[in-house]
């Protein structure tokens, strides 16, 4: 079993056994006297404790590295790096033993221990050299690893490797990796739609409004599309208008000739004509929908008006309608 131990520093000490590791109770007593920052460290210290023996390893480590922040002693480091192993982040765990031991004493008794620690967890990590175009940080989850371009350590097993740039979209990378195992990564960083990173908050901002308001007053589009969609809305109804009089005008011929003398394919004629009339009829309706539309769409008065027209639109409908002897189209609604 590990432990923790603190000793130089306080005159007292006991340790307890949490989850499998050790933390130690260093700050219980002090012989020295009684220093803000000293005391602070040592609340801290006592609260990291005892949210390790509540099992919330992540709010023991806070505690810890607050109280290391105010006052710098190995034990901490120690038991920071517990909670990071206990936490399967063997990549942070190393780190923070490592910290241990540069300012732990040469004779300490725990530096072949801990050395020991290092060995093995060494062999549960994998390195994987990240490639990419930009300088970058490397994420894992909620947590920075590294830098890219460089190397970093990841634990064994399957995770996806984000490097992050303020002004560029994030490059992932999914990956398995083994123990020991060495891997190669390339991302390319590409810039995100807002442009080049902002030199400050209000950049962004700036910029994002100007391109608004510019698309505002673009305005919409060209009279031209309506006139041609009118047009041939026009063209497609005369043509229309045309089969079906011809329409008409054969079935009128047919009624007035002698029964007897009529011939089978008149009938076929009638048919084929009136066919081609519904045809241009549907067609005009179709040109007239997309005329309604392009006239909303269209910037008359510079887009001073464009919305109320928007507004009205849903109350615009055209309708192609047909009957034996005629067709036409209706609209209805108001622009």
């Amino acid at each position: 079993m590990r432990r923790l131990v603190g000793r130089g520093l306080f005159k007292y000490g006991v340790s307890v056994v949490v989850m499998g590791l050790q933390v130690s109770l260093a700050f219980a007593q002090s012989a020295e006297t009684s220093d803000p920052g000293k005391d602070e460290a040592r609340t801290r210290f006592k609260q990291g404790v005892a949210l390790a023996r509540s099992g919330n390893c992540e709010g023991a480590t806070a505690e810890f590295e607050a109280s290391y922040a105010l006052y710098q002693r190995p034990n901490t480091l120690y038991n920071i790096a517990q909670c990071q192993e206990t936490l399967f982040r063997y990549d942070r765990a190393v780190e923070y033993y490592e910290k241990f031991l540069a300012i732990a004493a040469p004779d300490d008794p725990d530096r072949p221990a801990v050395e020991a620690t290092m060995r093995s967890l060494q062999n549960l990590l994998a390195r994987v050299e990240v490639q990419s175009n930009l300088q970058g940080d490397v994420w894992i989850g909620d947590r920075k690893i590294g830098v890219a371009p460089g190397t970093v350590l990841l634990p064994a097993g399957r995770h996806v490797l984000e490097v992050r740039r303020d002004g560029y979209l994030p490059a992932r990378r999914e990956i398995q990796a083994a123990g020991r195992q060495t891997l190669s990564v390339s991302v390319e960083l590409k810039q995100s739609i807002s442009g080049t990173p902002a030199q400050s908050d209000e950049a962004p901002r700036h910029k994002l409004t100007t391109t608004v308001t510019h698309e505002e007053d673009s305005g919409g589009l060209s009279p031209a599309f309506f006139w041609g969609a009118l047009g041939a809305t026009l063209i497609s109804a005369g043509v229309g208008t045309f089969f079906g009089l011809q329409a008409l005008s054969l079935k009128s011929d047919a009624d007035n000739i002698d029964p007897r003398l009529s011939r089978t394919n008149e009938k076929s004629d009638i048919d084929n004509t009136a066919l081609m009339a519904d045809v241009f009829f549907v067609g005009a309706a179709a040109f007239a929908a997309s005329s309604v539309v392009l006239f909303i769409l269209t910037d008359w008065e510079g887009g001073s008006k464009r919305k109320e027209r928007m507004m009205s639109a849903e109350a615009a409908s055209v309708t192609p309608w047909f009957s034996a002897q005629s067709a036409g189209l209706s609209l209805k609604g108001a622009l």
